[in-house]
């Protein structure tokens, strides 16, 4: 009787220990997110991030929530328009942007203060010439000028959106130092998009394009049509058509290994398949893990990937 007494109480002690064990950890993780994706890393729940790069990865993402927040505080509506345009003042400068939009600019400036498509090896160098796929009003297109690029194309398919790009930087297109893509004429249809795909943008200006629209983006031919010699950058956070959009860049991958930051939450996006196209051109890309979330079955899981190769 006196053994089984024993046992019970060595149980119920390991039991104490056990639960005060797991609300440390729950407080803890609470307190600081990013734990949470470092200990399924530890678990081997990170299929695709190596779990060195888990666990920054995942504290970017959490450094992006609380700036969003910074962000909002310093915002500053400075007028409006009758043709359904808003001037803001924010941290990073003033930016037109479409009625309804400053949540979304919040986020792309908040991503540029934490170097979400960026950072280290893969930051924008002086005399960069750099590619912004969905470049919205211009967050990161501001950063990479800021940061030296001799020119930065940005390629954006909401008409409204185009217009934001134009009245944000008169200067730097007046100088030739930002060209946006599509244009709104003809033109386009010859410089990487196709006709269909125009017409949709000029027929149903107040429809936000479909991932359709996006996937008819020939970086290729942009590069031939407005005759650049190189391509050091390419940042893409095109919502699910990614892999559309690597095989319209394919020659200039090939031939100028630019740095790459690809979105990758999508499903269609998925990290390994970016991985495998691009180990397909046979020039040494490799991945890096920059921004981690959890999957529905709490597997850590890559939102955006950074890809260099060697240099020619």
């Amino acid at each position: 009787m006196k053994l089984v007494k024993l046992v019970v109480l060595k149980a119920l002690q390991a039991f104490i220990v056990l639960g005060a064990i797991t609300i440390g950890l729950g407080i803890a993780v609470w307190l600081y997110p990013p734990l949470f994706p470092l200990g399924l890393a530890q678990l081997d729940r990170s299929p695709f991030c190596p779990r060195d790069e888990a666990y920054p990865a995942a504290q970017r993402r959490y450094n992006l929530v609380k700036t969003i927040g910074k962000v909002q505080g310093a915002l500053h509506l400075i007028e409006t328009d009758p043709e359904g345009y808003e001037l803001w003042q924010t941290g990073s400068g003033k930016f037109w942007i479409p009625e309804g939009q400053i949540g979304a600019l919040s986020i792309t400036i908040a991503e540029q203060r934490v170097d979400l498509y960026g950072g280290s090896a893969f930051r924008v160098r002086e005399g960069d010439i750099v590619f912004d796929c969905k470049a919205g009003a211009g967050a990161y297109a501001r950063e990479a000028l800021q940061a030296g690029a001799a020119k930065v194309v940005a390629l954006e398919y909401d008409p409204r959106l185009r217009e934001s790009l134009r009245r944000n930087f008169k200067d730097a297109i007046s100088e030739g130092k930002l060209v946006i893509r599509p244009e709104d004429d003809t033109k386009s249809a010859s410089a990487g998009m196709g006709t269909a795909s125009l017409q949709r943008v000029i027929l149903t200006p107040d429809e936000t394009p479909s991932s359709e629209t996006m996937a008819s983006l020939k970086i290729d031919a942009l590069v031939e049509g407005l005759k650049i010699e190189r391509v050091d950058v390419i940042k893409m956070a095109t919502h699910g058509v990614a892999l559309n959009v690597l095989d319209g860049a394919r020659n200039t991958i090939r031939e100028h290994r630019p740095r790459l930051a690809v979105a990758t939450q999508e499903s269609e996006d998925d990290a390994n398949k970016v991985t495998e196209w691009l180990a397909a051109l046979n020039v040494g890309y490799a991945p890096a893990c920059q921004v981690c979330g959890i999957s529905p079955d709490l597997f850590v899981q890559p939102d955006i990937v950074l890809f260099q190769a060697p240099a020619l």
